[in-house]
């Protein structure tokens, strides 16, 4: 990878968690780096926050139906 240090955008996360297409892969080997030890991942404080919320408004909120 090149870094040893990296710090993750909270879109990384998501991308990884969401699998969101055409990023997943890319942002998956990021973690694998990491699990490999090649590097250490760093996020923003922040990022928990925001992930929590869109993982909690995307799986556990009921949207209405009409």
């Amino acid at each position: 990878m090149g870094f040893k240090n990296v710090l993750l955008d909270t879109n990384v996360c998501l991308d990884a968690a969401l699998f969101r297409k055409p990023f997943a892969s890319k942002a998956l080997k990021v973690f694998e780096e990491a699990e490999e030890r090649s590097v250490t991942l760093t996020i923003a404080a922040h990022t928990f926050d925001t992930i929590f919320y869109i993982l909690k408004r995307d799986f556990l909120w009921k949207k209405p139906t009409n």
